[in-house]
């Protein structure tokens, strides 16, 4: 299971789901990728309320690792899959200028695997099996309170 190691605040409860602020550190602390980006560090998403968390509760949350890994392959592997077969595929086919046809079809592979991320990104949306789960309420420690709050 994926879970996030630092307890996250519940900021809205609504229709079963829980809407948390979560550092993205907090759930990619052992993936260095997330360094290279820009991208705010905190963000806020809606997970599965099981257990009847209220607002200003910290819980842990959690994802299956089947779904957690899929997502991660959807995520990193296909815009990958995509520039390979794009470059098979123009060495299949025997171009005259061979490297020309393989940064062209491996560029169209590529852009190819974002429109089928898209339309995971769709499916998994819907499909309330990629929420993640408030799993557990936690006590936080003040230290760790203004750790978080300071985020």
């Amino acid at each position: 299971m994926a879970v996030t190691e630092d307890p996250v605040k519940i900021i809205e409860v609504k229709n079963g789901k829980a809407r948390i602020r979560i550092s993205r550190f907090s759930m990619c602390t052992h993936c260095h990728l997330a360094d290279w980006t820009n991208e705010t560090r905190i963000f806020e998403v809606w997970v599965d309320n099981k257990i009847g968390a209220r607002p200003g509760d910290f819980v842990r949350a959690e994802m299956p690792s089947a779904r957690f890994l899929l997502s991660v392959f959807a995520v990193y592997g296909l815009p990958l899959v995509g520039l390979f077969a794009g470059v098979v595929i123009a060495n299949f086919l025997h171009f005259q200028n061979l490297q020309n046809a393989e940064i062209l079809l491996g560029g169209a592979g590529f852009v190819v695997s974002y429109l089928f991320l898209r339309a995971f990104e769709k499916y998994a949306v819907k499909s309330r099996n990629f929420l993640p789960a408030a799993i557990k309420r936690v006590r936080v420690k003040p230290n760790l309170l203004n750790r978080i709050k300071n985020e």
